[in-house]
Protein backbone atom coordinates (compact mmCIF):
# COMPACT_ATOMS: atom_id res chain seq x y z
CA UNK A 1 0.00 0.00 0.00
CA UNK A 2 1.07 3.58 -0.51
CA UNK A 3 2.45 5.26 2.61
CA UNK A 4 -0.33 7.18 4.31
CA UNK A 5 -0.27 10.95 4.18
CA UNK A 6 0.34 12.67 7.51
CA UNK A 7 -1.47 16.02 7.66
CA UNK A 8 0.10 19.04 9.28
CA UNK A 9 -1.59 19.25 12.66
CA UNK A 10 -1.09 22.89 13.62
CA UNK A 11 -3.42 25.59 12.35
CA UNK A 12 -0.59 27.86 11.30
CA UNK A 13 0.11 29.33 7.88
CA UNK A 14 1.12 25.91 6.48
CA UNK A 15 -2.12 24.14 7.42
CA UNK A 16 -3.91 22.37 4.58
CA UNK A 17 -7.04 20.29 4.96
CA UNK A 18 -7.38 16.82 3.45
CA UNK A 19 -10.95 16.02 2.38
CA UNK A 20 -12.14 12.43 1.91
CA UNK A 21 -14.91 11.44 -0.45
CA UNK A 22 -18.04 10.44 1.47
CA UNK A 23 -19.04 7.85 -1.11
CA UNK A 24 -17.86 6.39 -4.37
CA UNK A 25 -18.53 9.13 -6.89
CA UNK A 26 -18.82 7.11 -10.10
CA UNK A 27 -22.40 5.93 -9.97
CA UNK A 28 -23.66 3.01 -7.87
CA UNK A 29 -21.49 1.25 -5.34
CA UNK A 30 -19.44 -1.51 -6.91
CA UNK A 31 -19.08 -4.85 -5.19
CA UNK A 32 -15.36 -5.18 -6.04
CA UNK A 33 -12.82 -4.12 -3.44
CA UNK A 34 -10.25 -1.53 -4.60
CA UNK A 35 -7.09 -3.21 -5.76
CA UNK A 36 -5.01 -0.39 -4.33
CA UNK A 37 -4.87 3.33 -3.83
CA UNK A 38 -2.83 5.72 -5.95
CA UNK A 39 -1.74 9.22 -5.00
CA UNK A 40 -1.14 11.76 -7.78
CA UNK A 41 0.59 15.10 -7.15
CA UNK A 42 0.71 18.02 -9.58
CA UNK A 43 2.99 20.97 -8.86
CA UNK A 44 4.23 24.04 -10.73
CA UNK A 45 7.48 24.53 -8.82
CA UNK A 46 8.46 27.94 -10.37
CA UNK A 47 11.60 27.61 -12.45
CA UNK A 48 14.61 29.47 -11.07
CA UNK A 49 15.11 31.18 -14.43
CA UNK A 50 11.54 32.51 -14.41
CA UNK A 51 11.74 33.55 -10.76
CA UNK A 52 14.68 35.81 -11.58
CA UNK A 53 13.22 37.05 -14.88
CA UNK A 54 9.85 38.08 -13.40
CA UNK A 55 10.90 38.71 -9.79
CA UNK A 56 10.68 42.49 -10.04
CA UNK A 57 7.22 42.28 -11.61
CA UNK A 58 5.44 39.40 -9.90
CA UNK A 59 7.33 38.75 -6.64
CA UNK A 60 8.03 42.20 -5.27
CA UNK A 61 7.22 41.18 -1.72
CA UNK A 62 9.47 38.10 -1.84
CA UNK A 63 13.01 38.43 -0.54
CA UNK A 64 16.06 37.17 -2.42
CA UNK A 65 16.49 34.51 0.27
CA UNK A 66 12.94 33.25 -0.23
CA UNK A 67 13.48 33.08 -4.00
CA UNK A 68 16.78 31.23 -3.72
CA UNK A 69 16.61 27.85 -5.46
CA UNK A 70 18.49 25.86 -2.82
CA UNK A 71 16.03 26.91 -0.11
CA UNK A 72 13.02 26.29 -2.32
CA UNK A 73 14.32 22.91 -3.52
CA UNK A 74 14.73 21.70 0.06
CA UNK A 75 11.15 22.81 0.78
CA UNK A 76 9.85 20.95 -2.31
CA UNK A 77 11.53 17.76 -1.18
CA UNK A 78 10.00 18.07 2.30
CA UNK A 79 6.55 18.47 0.76
CA UNK A 80 7.05 15.45 -1.46
CA UNK A 81 8.19 13.37 1.50
CA UNK A 82 5.17 14.51 3.51
CA UNK A 83 2.65 13.67 0.78
CA UNK A 84 4.47 10.54 -0.49
CA UNK A 85 2.80 10.46 -3.94
CA UNK A 86 3.03 7.57 -6.34
CA UNK A 87 3.22 9.88 -9.38
CA UNK A 88 4.54 13.45 -9.46
CA UNK A 89 3.72 15.78 -12.35
CA UNK A 90 6.01 18.81 -12.15
CA UNK A 91 5.92 21.95 -14.28
CA UNK A 92 8.57 24.67 -14.74
CA UNK A 93 11.46 22.31 -14.02
CA UNK A 94 14.92 23.69 -14.83
CA UNK A 95 16.99 21.66 -12.34
CA UNK A 96 15.98 18.18 -13.44
CA UNK A 97 19.37 16.57 -12.82
CA UNK A 98 19.34 17.70 -9.20
CA UNK A 99 15.71 16.68 -8.66
CA UNK A 100 16.33 13.33 -10.32
CA UNK A 101 19.24 12.63 -7.97
CA UNK A 102 17.34 13.71 -4.86
CA UNK A 103 14.17 11.82 -5.76
CA UNK A 104 16.08 8.69 -6.78
CA UNK A 105 17.29 8.51 -3.19
CA UNK A 106 13.62 8.57 -2.16
CA UNK A 107 12.58 5.75 -4.50
CA UNK A 108 11.50 7.67 -7.62
CA UNK A 109 12.46 7.54 -11.26
CA UNK A 110 11.68 10.32 -13.69
CA UNK A 111 11.52 11.56 -17.27
CA UNK A 112 12.08 15.14 -18.42
CA UNK A 113 10.88 17.10 -21.45
CA UNK A 114 12.31 20.57 -22.04
CA UNK A 115 10.26 23.27 -23.66
CA UNK A 116 11.17 24.03 -27.24
CA UNK A 117 12.53 27.47 -28.03
CA UNK A 118 14.73 29.66 -25.84
CA UNK A 119 13.24 28.79 -22.44
CA UNK A 120 15.28 26.42 -20.30
CA UNK A 121 12.49 24.91 -18.19
CA UNK A 122 10.22 21.99 -18.95
CA UNK A 123 8.09 19.18 -17.52
CA UNK A 124 8.98 16.14 -15.45
CA UNK A 125 7.05 13.05 -14.42
CA UNK A 126 8.38 10.96 -11.52
CA UNK A 127 6.96 7.68 -10.28
CA UNK A 128 7.58 5.42 -7.29
CA UNK A 129 9.45 2.41 -8.66
CA UNK A 130 8.45 0.19 -5.75
CA UNK A 131 4.80 0.38 -6.86
CA UNK A 132 4.70 1.31 -10.53
CA UNK A 133 6.26 0.19 -13.78
CA UNK A 134 6.52 2.71 -16.59
CA UNK A 135 5.28 1.11 -19.79
CA UNK A 136 5.63 4.05 -22.16
CA UNK A 137 6.26 7.79 -22.26
CA UNK A 138 4.94 9.98 -25.08
CA UNK A 139 6.36 13.48 -25.61
CA UNK A 140 4.25 16.19 -27.26
CA UNK A 141 5.95 19.30 -28.63
CA UNK A 142 3.26 21.77 -29.63
CA UNK A 143 5.72 23.87 -31.65
CA UNK A 144 5.66 21.17 -34.28
CA UNK A 145 1.99 22.03 -34.79
CA UNK A 146 2.69 25.76 -34.88
CA UNK A 147 1.24 26.10 -31.35
CA UNK A 148 4.06 27.84 -29.45
CA UNK A 149 6.85 26.25 -27.42
CA UNK A 150 4.83 24.46 -24.73
CA UNK A 151 5.13 20.71 -24.28
CA UNK A 152 3.24 17.83 -22.67
CA UNK A 153 3.96 14.30 -21.45
CA UNK A 154 1.67 11.27 -21.62
CA UNK A 155 2.85 8.32 -19.52
CA UNK A 156 1.45 4.79 -19.34
CA UNK A 157 1.96 2.92 -16.06
CA UNK A 158 1.27 -0.52 -14.66
CA UNK A 159 0.55 -0.99 -10.97
CA UNK A 160 2.81 -3.78 -9.75
CA UNK A 161 1.15 -6.87 -8.26
CA UNK A 162 1.00 -6.84 -4.47
CA UNK A 163 3.71 -9.50 -4.20
CA UNK A 164 6.08 -7.34 -6.25
CA UNK A 165 5.43 -4.02 -4.56
CA UNK A 166 8.29 -2.84 -2.42
CA UNK A 167 10.98 -4.08 -4.78
CA UNK A 168 12.98 -1.25 -6.25
CA UNK A 169 13.23 -1.47 -10.05
CA UNK A 170 15.84 -0.04 -12.34
CA UNK A 171 14.87 1.28 -15.75
CA UNK A 172 11.73 0.79 -17.80
CA UNK A 173 10.74 -2.35 -19.69
CA UNK A 174 9.94 -0.29 -22.77
CA UNK A 175 12.13 2.59 -23.97
CA UNK A 176 10.69 6.06 -23.76
CA UNK A 177 10.57 8.44 -26.67
CA UNK A 178 14.05 9.55 -27.77
CA UNK A 179 15.23 13.04 -26.83
CA UNK A 180 14.60 15.89 -29.27
CA UNK A 181 17.22 16.80 -31.80
CA UNK A 182 17.71 20.07 -33.69
CA UNK A 183 15.70 20.23 -36.87
CA UNK A 184 14.09 16.81 -36.38
CA UNK A 185 14.39 15.66 -40.04
CA UNK A 186 11.62 13.56 -41.56
CA UNK A 187 13.78 10.41 -41.46
CA UNK A 188 14.21 10.81 -37.69
CA UNK A 189 10.49 11.38 -37.21
CA UNK A 190 9.69 8.19 -39.10
CA UNK A 191 12.24 6.23 -37.07
CA UNK A 192 10.74 7.50 -33.80
CA UNK A 193 7.27 6.47 -34.96
CA UNK A 194 8.52 2.99 -35.90
CA UNK A 195 10.32 2.62 -32.57
CA UNK A 196 7.16 3.51 -30.67
CA UNK A 197 5.09 1.07 -32.69
CA UNK A 198 7.60 -1.73 -32.01
CA UNK A 199 7.61 -0.88 -28.29
CA UNK A 200 3.83 -0.93 -28.07
CA UNK A 201 3.67 -4.18 -30.03
CA UNK A 202 6.12 -5.84 -27.62
CA UNK A 203 4.18 -4.67 -24.59
CA UNK A 204 0.82 -5.77 -26.01
CA UNK A 205 2.29 -9.16 -26.97
CA UNK A 206 3.46 -9.71 -23.39
CA UNK A 207 0.02 -8.81 -22.03
CA UNK A 208 -1.71 -11.21 -24.44
CA UNK A 209 0.66 -13.98 -23.44
CA UNK A 210 0.10 -13.29 -19.73
CA UNK A 211 -3.67 -13.29 -20.22
CA UNK A 212 -3.53 -16.56 -22.16
CA UNK A 213 -1.35 -18.28 -19.58
CA UNK A 214 -3.36 -17.02 -16.61
CA UNK A 215 -6.73 -17.99 -18.04
CA UNK A 216 -5.54 -21.34 -19.33
CA UNK A 217 -6.36 -20.34 -22.91
CA UNK A 218 -4.08 -19.97 -25.88
CA UNK A 219 -3.53 -16.36 -26.92
CA UNK A 220 -4.37 -16.81 -30.64
CA UNK A 221 -8.02 -17.43 -31.52
CA UNK A 222 -8.62 -21.14 -32.02
CA UNK A 223 -11.04 -22.71 -34.52
CA UNK A 224 -14.45 -23.12 -32.95
CA UNK A 225 -13.79 -20.54 -30.22
CA UNK A 226 -16.26 -17.81 -29.29
CA UNK A 227 -16.78 -15.32 -32.12
CA UNK A 228 -15.61 -11.71 -31.64
CA UNK A 229 -17.94 -9.69 -29.44
CA UNK A 230 -19.76 -12.72 -28.04
CA UNK A 231 -20.66 -13.18 -24.39
CA UNK A 232 -18.05 -15.91 -24.10
CA UNK A 233 -15.34 -13.65 -25.40
CA UNK A 234 -16.42 -10.88 -23.00
CA UNK A 235 -16.16 -13.33 -20.11
CA UNK A 236 -12.68 -14.34 -21.24
CA UNK A 237 -11.70 -10.66 -21.50
CA UNK A 238 -12.97 -10.01 -17.97
CA UNK A 239 -11.01 -13.00 -16.71
CA UNK A 240 -7.90 -11.73 -18.45
CA UNK A 241 -8.39 -8.24 -16.97
CA UNK A 242 -8.42 -9.77 -13.49
CA UNK A 243 -5.01 -11.32 -14.16
CA UNK A 244 -3.18 -8.50 -15.94
CA UNK A 245 -1.61 -5.60 -14.02
CA UNK A 246 -3.78 -2.52 -13.60
CA UNK A 247 -2.80 -0.05 -16.34
CA UNK A 248 -3.48 3.69 -16.31
CA UNK A 249 -2.44 6.89 -18.10
CA UNK A 250 -1.06 10.06 -16.50
CA UNK A 251 -0.47 13.22 -18.54
CA UNK A 252 1.40 16.36 -17.54
CA UNK A 253 1.09 19.73 -19.30
CA UNK A 254 1.91 23.41 -18.94
CA UNK A 255 -0.38 25.34 -21.28
CA UNK A 256 0.55 28.71 -22.81
CA UNK A 257 0.37 31.60 -20.34
CA UNK A 258 -0.70 34.50 -22.61
CA UNK A 259 -4.17 35.34 -21.20
CA UNK A 260 -5.52 36.65 -24.51
CA UNK A 261 -4.55 33.67 -26.70
CA UNK A 262 -7.49 31.44 -25.89
CA UNK A 263 -7.28 29.98 -29.39
CA UNK A 264 -3.81 28.59 -28.67
CA UNK A 265 -4.81 27.35 -25.21
CA UNK A 266 -7.81 25.51 -26.65
CA UNK A 267 -5.75 23.95 -29.43
CA UNK A 268 -3.00 22.78 -27.06
CA UNK A 269 -5.58 21.32 -24.67
CA UNK A 270 -7.53 19.64 -27.46
CA UNK A 271 -4.44 18.02 -28.95
CA UNK A 272 -3.29 16.82 -25.54
CA UNK A 273 -6.64 15.18 -24.82
CA UNK A 274 -6.64 13.45 -28.19
CA UNK A 275 -3.14 12.15 -27.42
CA UNK A 276 -4.30 10.87 -24.02
CA UNK A 277 -7.26 9.16 -25.69
CA UNK A 278 -4.92 7.52 -28.19
CA UNK A 279 -2.65 6.25 -25.41
CA UNK A 280 -5.66 4.92 -23.52
CA UNK A 281 -6.95 3.05 -26.56
CA UNK A 282 -3.57 1.47 -27.23
CA UNK A 283 -3.46 0.33 -23.61
CA UNK A 284 -6.81 -1.42 -23.93
CA UNK A 285 -9.04 1.40 -22.69
CA UNK A 286 -6.95 2.30 -19.63
CA UNK A 287 -8.33 5.07 -17.37
CA UNK A 288 -6.51 8.40 -17.47
CA UNK A 289 -5.51 11.26 -15.18
CA UNK A 290 -4.79 14.65 -16.77
CA UNK A 291 -2.71 17.00 -14.60
CA UNK A 292 -0.98 20.31 -14.98
CA UNK A 293 -1.03 24.07 -15.10
CA UNK A 294 -3.64 24.97 -17.73
CA UNK A 295 -3.27 28.75 -17.24
CA UNK A 296 -7.06 29.00 -17.32
CA UNK A 297 -9.43 29.95 -14.54
CA UNK A 298 -11.96 27.56 -13.08
CA UNK A 299 -15.24 27.50 -15.04
CA UNK A 300 -13.69 29.48 -17.90
CA UNK A 301 -14.32 28.47 -21.50
CA UNK A 302 -11.14 26.37 -21.54
CA UNK A 303 -12.14 24.64 -18.29
CA UNK A 304 -15.67 23.99 -19.59
CA UNK A 305 -14.25 22.56 -22.82
CA UNK A 306 -12.23 20.02 -20.82
CA UNK A 307 -15.08 18.92 -18.56
CA UNK A 308 -17.93 19.01 -21.12
CA UNK A 309 -16.05 17.63 -24.12
CA UNK A 310 -17.13 20.38 -26.48
CA UNK A 311 -17.20 24.14 -26.91
CA UNK A 312 -19.15 26.23 -29.41
CA UNK A 313 -16.83 28.99 -30.54
CA UNK A 314 -19.58 31.32 -31.78
CA UNK A 315 -20.22 32.57 -28.24
CA UNK A 316 -16.56 32.59 -27.19
CA UNK A 317 -14.20 35.54 -27.41
CA UNK A 318 -10.75 34.00 -27.67
CA UNK A 319 -9.25 36.95 -25.75
CA UNK A 320 -11.16 35.96 -22.63
CA UNK A 321 -11.47 32.19 -23.08
CA UNK A 322 -8.97 31.49 -20.29
CA UNK A 323 -10.68 33.72 -17.70
CA UNK A 324 -7.35 35.33 -16.75
CA UNK A 325 -8.29 38.94 -17.32
CA UNK A 326 -8.13 42.25 -15.52
CA UNK A 327 -11.90 42.20 -15.04
CA UNK A 328 -11.55 38.92 -13.14
CA UNK A 329 -8.78 38.31 -10.64
CA UNK A 330 -5.87 39.75 -12.62
CA UNK A 331 -4.51 43.22 -11.84
CA UNK A 332 -1.48 45.28 -12.74
CA UNK A 333 0.89 45.19 -9.75
CA UNK A 334 2.31 48.65 -10.53
CA UNK A 335 -0.86 50.36 -9.38
CA UNK A 336 -0.86 48.49 -6.07
CA UNK A 337 2.59 49.40 -4.86
CA UNK A 338 5.40 46.99 -4.12
CA UNK A 339 4.16 43.55 -3.10
CA UNK A 340 0.53 44.62 -2.65
CA UNK A 341 -1.13 43.34 -5.82
CA UNK A 342 -1.87 39.99 -4.17
CA UNK A 343 -3.54 41.74 -1.20
CA UNK A 344 -6.18 43.48 -3.30
CA UNK A 345 -6.93 40.24 -5.13
CA UNK A 346 -7.19 38.28 -1.89
CA UNK A 347 -9.61 40.87 -0.47
CA UNK A 348 -11.77 40.75 -3.59
CA UNK A 349 -11.69 36.94 -3.61
CA UNK A 350 -12.85 36.80 0.03
CA UNK A 351 -15.63 39.32 -0.69
CA UNK A 352 -16.87 37.26 -3.61
CA UNK A 353 -16.73 34.04 -1.60
CA UNK A 354 -18.82 35.70 1.11
CA UNK A 355 -21.40 36.77 -1.48
CA UNK A 356 -21.38 33.31 -3.08
CA UNK A 357 -20.55 34.68 -6.53
CA UNK A 358 -17.18 34.62 -8.25
CA UNK A 359 -17.26 37.41 -10.79
CA UNK A 360 -15.52 37.01 -14.09
CA UNK A 361 -15.38 39.17 -17.14
CA UNK A 362 -16.55 38.59 -20.67
CA UNK A 363 -17.41 41.09 -23.37
CA UNK A 364 -21.11 41.65 -24.00
CA UNK A 365 -20.62 40.86 -27.70
CA UNK A 366 -17.81 38.39 -28.47
CA UNK A 367 -15.40 39.53 -31.15
CA UNK A 368 -15.86 37.26 -34.20
CA UNK A 369 -13.12 34.73 -34.84
CA UNK A 370 -10.90 35.30 -37.84
CA UNK A 371 -10.00 32.41 -40.12
CA UNK A 372 -6.45 32.51 -38.76
CA UNK A 373 -7.70 32.16 -35.17
CA UNK A 374 -10.01 29.31 -36.14
CA UNK A 375 -7.13 27.60 -37.92
CA UNK A 376 -5.16 27.76 -34.67
CA UNK A 377 -8.03 26.46 -32.51
CA UNK A 378 -8.66 23.53 -34.86
CA UNK A 379 -4.97 22.80 -35.50
CA UNK A 380 -4.37 19.14 -34.90
CA UNK A 381 -1.51 16.73 -34.55
CA UNK A 382 -0.37 14.83 -37.58
CA UNK A 383 -2.01 11.44 -38.04
CA UNK A 384 0.08 8.48 -36.96
CA UNK A 385 -0.11 5.16 -38.83
CA UNK A 386 -2.64 2.87 -37.20
CA UNK A 387 -4.14 5.51 -34.90
CA UNK A 388 -7.56 6.70 -36.02
CA UNK A 389 -10.28 8.32 -33.98
CA UNK A 390 -14.01 7.79 -34.39
CA UNK A 391 -15.63 9.80 -37.15
CA UNK A 392 -12.69 9.37 -39.53
CA UNK A 393 -10.48 12.05 -37.98
CA UNK A 394 -6.96 10.87 -37.34
CA UNK A 395 -4.84 12.24 -34.52
CA UNK A 396 -1.36 11.56 -33.30
CA UNK A 397 -2.14 9.56 -30.19
CA UNK A 398 1.48 9.39 -29.06
CA UNK A 399 2.93 12.77 -29.86
CA UNK A 400 6.66 12.01 -29.72
CA UNK A 401 8.22 12.78 -33.02
CA UNK A 402 4.97 12.45 -34.90
CA UNK A 403 3.69 15.97 -35.01
CA UNK A 404 3.07 17.49 -38.40
CA UNK A 405 5.70 16.06 -40.62
CA UNK A 406 5.59 16.35 -44.37
CA UNK A 407 2.08 16.89 -45.67
CA UNK A 408 0.64 17.50 -42.21
CA UNK A 409 -1.72 20.24 -43.40
CA UNK A 410 -3.18 22.30 -40.56
CA UNK A 411 -0.61 23.41 -38.05
CA UNK A 412 2.40 22.18 -39.96
CA UNK A 413 5.74 23.23 -38.58
CA UNK A 414 6.50 25.05 -41.83
CA UNK A 415 4.57 28.21 -41.10
CA UNK A 416 2.00 27.04 -38.55
CA UNK A 417 -1.78 26.98 -38.96
CA UNK A 418 -3.11 28.50 -42.18
CA UNK A 419 -6.37 30.30 -42.77
CA UNK A 420 -9.01 28.24 -44.51
CA UNK A 421 -7.54 24.92 -43.37
CA UNK A 422 -9.88 24.55 -40.43
CA UNK A 423 -12.81 23.69 -42.74
CA UNK A 424 -11.69 21.36 -45.54
CA UNK A 425 -13.72 21.32 -48.71
CA UNK A 426 -16.64 18.92 -48.89
CA UNK A 427 -17.42 18.67 -45.17
CA UNK A 428 -21.07 17.79 -44.49
CA UNK A 429 -23.22 20.31 -42.67
CA UNK A 430 -23.33 17.99 -39.64
CA UNK A 431 -19.55 18.04 -39.18
CA UNK A 432 -18.61 19.75 -35.87
CA UNK A 433 -16.18 22.07 -37.65
CA UNK A 434 -19.03 23.46 -39.75
CA UNK A 435 -20.76 24.46 -36.53
CA UNK A 436 -17.54 25.90 -35.04
CA UNK A 437 -17.83 23.17 -32.41
CA UNK A 438 -14.54 22.20 -30.80
CA UNK A 439 -14.61 18.66 -29.34
CA UNK A 440 -12.41 16.05 -27.69
CA UNK A 441 -13.06 12.31 -27.19
CA UNK A 442 -12.63 11.96 -23.41
CA UNK A 443 -15.17 12.19 -20.60
CA UNK A 444 -13.33 14.07 -17.87
CA UNK A 445 -14.16 15.33 -14.42
CA UNK A 446 -12.14 17.25 -11.88
CA UNK A 447 -11.02 15.15 -8.91
CA UNK A 448 -11.57 18.17 -6.65
CA UNK A 449 -15.10 18.73 -7.95
CA UNK A 450 -15.86 15.03 -7.50
CA UNK A 451 -14.79 15.07 -3.85
CA UNK A 452 -15.71 18.58 -2.68
CA UNK A 453 -18.27 19.71 -5.26
CA UNK A 454 -16.11 22.54 -6.60
CA UNK A 455 -12.65 23.46 -7.79
CA UNK A 456 -10.15 24.87 -5.28
CA UNK A 457 -10.64 28.53 -4.47
CA UNK A 458 -7.08 29.27 -5.58
CA UNK A 459 -3.90 27.46 -6.59
CA UNK A 460 -1.61 30.39 -7.44
CA UNK A 461 -1.07 33.80 -5.84
CA UNK A 462 1.45 36.48 -6.72
CA UNK A 463 1.45 40.19 -7.53
CA UNK A 464 -0.14 39.62 -10.93
CA UNK A 465 -2.86 37.03 -10.34
CA UNK A 466 -4.72 35.04 -7.71
CA UNK A 467 -6.99 32.19 -8.67
CA UNK A 468 -7.18 28.58 -9.82
CA UNK A 469 -5.20 27.47 -12.88
CA UNK A 470 -3.97 24.01 -11.81
CA UNK A 471 -6.14 20.90 -12.08
CA UNK A 472 -6.25 17.14 -11.73
CA UNK A 473 -8.85 15.64 -14.08
CA UNK A 474 -9.70 11.96 -14.39
CA UNK A 475 -11.61 9.99 -17.01
CA UNK A 476 -15.07 8.62 -16.32
CA UNK A 477 -15.24 5.01 -17.48
CA UNK A 478 -18.31 2.88 -18.32
CA UNK A 479 -19.58 0.35 -15.82
CA UNK A 480 -17.56 -2.82 -15.92
CA UNK A 481 -14.40 -1.12 -17.20
CA UNK A 482 -11.25 -0.48 -15.15
CA UNK A 483 -11.43 2.93 -13.54
CA UNK A 484 -9.81 5.39 -11.17
CA UNK A 485 -12.18 6.68 -8.50
CA UNK A 486 -11.21 9.78 -6.48
CA UNK A 487 -11.19 9.15 -2.73
CA UNK A 488 -9.65 12.34 -1.34
CA UNK A 489 -7.99 15.65 -2.18
CA UNK A 490 -5.69 18.13 -0.43
CA UNK A 491 -7.14 21.65 -0.31
CA UNK A 492 -5.02 24.80 -0.68
CA UNK A 493 -4.41 26.88 2.45
CA UNK A 494 -7.35 29.10 3.34
CA UNK A 495 -6.97 32.48 1.67
CA UNK A 496 -7.25 34.30 5.02
CA UNK A 497 -4.00 32.65 6.17
CA UNK A 498 -1.92 34.39 3.50
CA UNK A 499 0.13 37.32 4.71
CA UNK A 500 2.00 37.87 1.46
CA UNK A 501 2.05 36.70 -2.10
CA UNK A 502 3.86 33.51 -3.07
CA UNK A 503 6.60 32.36 -2.86
CA UNK A 504 7.25 33.25 0.76
CA UNK A 505 8.78 31.73 3.87
CA UNK A 506 6.05 29.08 4.06
CA UNK A 507 5.44 28.19 0.41
CA UNK A 508 8.38 27.70 -2.02
CA UNK A 509 6.52 28.37 -5.28
CA UNK A 510 3.94 30.82 -6.58
CA UNK A 511 1.65 27.76 -6.88
CA UNK A 512 0.61 25.22 -4.28
CA UNK A 513 0.67 21.54 -5.13
CA UNK A 514 -2.51 19.59 -5.81
CA UNK A 515 -2.82 16.07 -4.37
CA UNK A 516 -5.54 13.55 -5.19
CA UNK A 517 -6.02 9.93 -4.07
CA UNK A 518 -7.63 7.40 -6.40
CA UNK A 519 -8.84 3.85 -5.94
CA UNK A 520 -7.60 1.64 -8.76
CA UNK A 521 -10.58 -0.52 -9.64
CA UNK A 522 -10.63 -3.36 -12.10
CA UNK A 523 -13.69 -4.33 -14.12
Amino acid sequence: MSPSWTPITDRGPRFRQYVRARQIVLGPMKASIPEDRLRILSYNILAESLAHEFGAHLYRGTSAHELAWDRRCAAFLKEIEAHSPDVLCLQEVDHFTQLKRELAARGYQGRYLKRTGARVDGLAIFWRTARLRQVFMDNIRFAESGLRDNVAQVATFELLPAEEQGREREGSPVPSSPPPSPGRPASLLREEVLQQQRSWAQWQRRRRQAAGEGSGQASPRQPGSDPPGSRGEATSAAAAAAILPFTFIVSNVHVLFNPKRGDVKLAQTRNLLHAVHGASRRAGGAPAVVCGDFNSAAYSDVHCFITSGELGLQAVDRRWASGQVRGGMCVEPEVEGIGRGWYRMRRRLLDELASGVIRGYAPKVPVPWTEEELAVAFARLRSRPGVEEEGGEEFDGAGAGGLNGAGAGVGSSAGGPRSGDWIPDGLPDTDPRRKMLLTHPLTLRSAYQAVTGEEPVWTTCHDGYMGTVDYIFYSLEPNGAPSLEPRGVLLPPVAQSLRSGLPNAHWPSDHVCLVADFDARRA
